[in-house]
């Protein structure tokens, strides 16, 4: 009897031919796996394969390049500097202060610069502060010497004032300028002769000294003569309270210097020894006629006062010597003729390195370290005294300059011949 069997052998040969297929296609695909949703572990993923977070690396110089026009991460600030700095430097005036640009070890705080900030915002961020460090001064700005009108042609002897639009000159013809800012007017011409100094304390407390004994004051409404009981010339005037002066006389009999003091201005003469010292200008530091004065002679002579007694110094030279000036004790200057200068130190006179070749008339300054001297030819210097330095300044004139006053070292005004007056200051 013939047995059937369920399948035959060529369905059972067939069927082994399509599981072989099956499972080489299955192969092929990947049959290791796929991550699917759950992700790799550390173990089953390579380092190739991984990749970073931002939070969790550096990156490097080449990175920063590449995504600094993008953004710069918080986190990559502190290897960014560099880079940020090459930018800044280029792109930063050559002048700019050391402080203005971040330096290497500077870190941009995040309250300074963003993520949403690129290289280009930075520097033109440091640019902004660049400018602002390094503000250049208006080259508009000039300072120099200017000729003023004074109105007047004859020569113009001295000059002072309260301030620099407050300013009083006296001439040869005894004529009392003044100055209020804008223009020179004569406001007072009851001298009679000539006058050669004027000083004072206040607009309401000024003295203009002349020949014959004249002395003219100014009380703040009107001018008036003040008796003197002298006939020599006075040519030095110096005070420093408004119910006393002294006045120093450059020729004439008696020599020497007269004091004037309480409010009536009675005045006693001082004999300034040796008889015959005559004292061309004074300066002074006192307070109610106590304290010390110095006088200049036209034959080299120095006087001081240290109280009631006059005493002859020593001043180092035989040259004429026309100006004094006392910046605070000891520190005194004497200028004259061939331009010398000789310096008071507190123990004694010496003469100071010559800076011009012409005689110096007067001067004036702020301190030892600032003063300006004037004189024949339109000369005008301005000194260091400590360094022992001075420098030549562009009068603009070859008058003779014969005084100088100033309200700072900015602000001040030179006299002289031919009516000329010049103003020093600073504008465009």
């Amino acid at each position: 009897m013939r047995v059937k069997s369920g399948r035959s052998p060529q369905f059972v040969i067939g069927l082994l031919a399509f599981v072989c297929v099956a499972v080489g296609l299955f192969i092929s695909c990947g049959g290791n796996g796929s991550q699917g949703d759950s992700g790799t572990t550390d173990d089953d993923a390579s380092d190739d394969d991984a990749t970073p977070s931002d939070d969790d690396t550096t990156p490097t110089d080449d990175d920063i390049d590449d995504d600094a026009d993008d953004d710069i991460d918080d986190d990559s600030d502190d290897d960014a500097d560099d880079d940020i700095d090459d930018d800044a430097d280029d792109d930063t005036d050559d002048d700019a202060d050391d402080d203005t640009a971040p330096d290497d070890d500077t870190v941009l705080d995040d309250d300074t610069t963003s993520d949403d900030d690129t290289d280009d915002d930075i520097d033109d961020d440091l640019d902004d502060d660049t400018d602002d460090d390094s503000t250049p001064p208006d080259d508009d700005i000039v300072c120099k010497w200017r000729t003023m009108d004074s109105g007047i042609d004859e020569p113009v002897l001295d000059v002072w004032g309260t301030t620099s639009s407050d300013v009083y000159a006296v001439s040869r013809s005894g004529w009392i300028l003044h100055y209020d800012g804008t223009s020179w007017t004569i406001v007072d011409d009851e001298a009679g002769d000539g006058l050669n100094g004027i000083w004072g304390v206040s607009s309401s407390a000024i003295f203009a000294v002349g020949n014959n004994g004249m002395v003219r004051h100014y009380d703040g409404s009107s001018w008036s003569t003040i008796p003197t009981g002298t006939t020599a010339n006075l040519s030095g005037i110096w005070t420093s309270g408004p119910n006393y002066f002294y006045a120093g006389t450059s020729s004439g009999s008696p020599a020497g210097v007269i004091y004037c003091h309480n409010p009536n201005f009675t005045c006693e003469y001082m004999d300034s020894n040796p008889p015959g010292l005559t004292a061309k200008r004074i300066t002074a530091n006192t307070t109610n006629g106590n304290g010390w004065i110095y006088g200049v002679d036209a034959n080299g002579g120095i006087v001081r006062c240290l109280g009631p007694e006059w005493t002859e110094m020593d001043s180092g030279t035989s040259n004429h010597l026309y100006g004094i000036w006392g910046f605070s004790y000891p520190d005194v200057v004497a200028v004259g003729s061939n331009g010398e200068m000789v310096h008071y130190d507190g123990s004694a006179w010496h003469e100071m390195a010559y800076w011009t070749p012409y005689s110096l008339f007067d001067i004036w300054g702020t301190s030892f370290q600032s003063f300006f001297a004037v004189g024949y030819n339109g000369t005008i210097i301005h000194c260091d005294g400590s360094a022992n330095h001075c420098i030549s300044m562009d009068s603009g004139t070859v008058d003779i300059l014969n005084a100088i006053w100033g309200f700072s070292n900015l602000d001040i005004f030179a006299a002289g011949y031919n009516g000329i007056i010049l103003h020093y200051s600073c504008m465009k």
